[in-house]
């Protein structure tokens, strides 16, 4: 089922104050009064902090995995017309609001748009991972540069824009773009939003843009009103005692994907009365599985959410396998995906809007694990696949 999301705008802004990836001991002091503070200006996200120092504001990043573990960023924000801040003098300080910055996500879009407009924005990473039809339009145009991504961002052409940030992600390792992005003079605006593990942590990044649009007090409006709604859902289904057994993923190259199924989804899916059968698990690498784990499991499962993004009908997944014959959800109609609302240009709205409407996502999933709950809501991201 195809939709075209309505055109919404953005606002953005932002000073901000970047120390390297290796902290000297007095910086070090310094973050741990940053982190220290973090319970206090969050609740569910675990990947960023703000610290309001009166005349500025210091925004941490907080990288927690694998090769990434240990990167760490900060900035300090500040008002335009301010004397720069002193207190940090490795710091590269800019002034609040930013009027000119780059997107690399489908969630930077989504968080930037429901906080205002989307015009200060100069440059998007790639239109196919956007589903924002303003930043589709304006980068067909030619009105919206794209850069590209990671190591295939075009600093020439970035250069040529001379945005006051670009978002991106980092490695930490010696052929990051940040670190060339930085000695370019840039300065790369990080988050790890895809990090985190309560689809609530991730809506909370709605805070880290409000701080850097100047805009805390709706962006905390907006998050506490989501919060308020996913809450009051999943305390509907909070004791149910009868839990459907749920798989996620689809077959890639003889292995199992469980691509969809991090901590966020998991969470998710608990959240809406069921049980992730898969938890159990001890052969998890990078996402992938046995097939044979899987198809085990997949027996047994009620539900099996996130087939392939492609796919739609029942007869797909059974020309790619016939053993999916054999699985409980495919014999009584309980297979379902997450691309319901697709655009035009088919992107997926579910990595969007989705990410800032954690509570439509758990409706969508109480009304199918229980749908006496939740008798008359209308599914928006999720469609059963027949």
């Amino acid at each position: 089922m195809k939709k075209v999301i309505n055109t919404i705008t953005i606002l953005f802004y932002s000073g901000l104050y970047l120390i390297g990836c290796h902290p000297g001991k007095d910086e070090k002091e310094h973050r741990k009064v940053v982190f220290e503070s973090h319970k206090e200006r969050t609740r569910y996200a675990a990947r960023f902090d703000i610290v309001d120092s009166g005349k500025y504001k210091i925004l941490s990043i907080i990288k927690p995995k694998g090769k990434q573990k240990g990167v760490d960023y900060q900035y300090v924000l500040f008002e335009r017309g301010q004397d720069l801040p002193d207190q940090f003098p490795e710091a590269h300080p800019l002034a609040v609001p930013l009027q000119r910055f780059t997107l690399r996500s489908p969630v930077e879009a989504a968080m930037v748009t429901l906080l205002g407009n989307l015009e200060d924005v100069v440059a998007i990473a790639d239109p196919k991972w956007i589903a924002n039809p303003y930043l589709l339009e304006k980068a067909a145009s030619g009105e919206i540069s794209v850069i590209g991504r990671g190591n295939t961002i075009n600093t020439e052409l970035v250069l040529k824009l001379q945005p006051e940030a670009i978002f991106e992600n980092a490695s930490g390792n010696k052929y990051d773009i940040t670190r060339q992005l930085i000695e370019l003079g840039l300065t790369p605006m990080m988050n790890c939003v895809h990090l985190e593990d309560h689809p609530l942590g991730v809506a909370e990044w709605i805070k880290y843009f409000g701080v850097l649009l100047n805009k805390e007090k709706q962006a905390k409006a907006l998050f506490d009103t989501i919060a308020s709604r996913y809450d009051s859902l999943a305390l509907l289904v909070k004791d149910v005692e009868d839990r459907p057994a749920v798989i996620v993923g689809h077959s890639s190259r003889g292995m199992w994907s469980t691509h969809g199924s991090s901590n966020f989804f998991i969470q998710l899916i608990h959240d809406a009365g069921g049980r992730y059968i898969l938890e159990d698990s001890t052969q998890y690498e990078e996402n992938r599985i046995s097939f044979e784990h899987a198809f085990i499991k997949g027996q047994q499962a009620d539900f099996w959410l996130g087939p392939g993004h492609l796919v739609e009908k029942l007869e797909t997944l059974i020309a790619e396998d016939e053993r999916y014959l054999d699985f409980k959800s495919v014999k009584q109609s309980g297979v379902y995906n997450n691309n319901r609302w697709l655009s035009e240009e088919g992107h997926n709205h579910y990595w969007e809007e989705g990410m800032v409407e954690p509570h439509i996502l758990l409706a969508d999933l109480v009304r199918i694990f229980h749908p006496d709950v939740l008798r008359d809501h209308q599914l928006k991201y999720f469609q059963p696949i027949q």
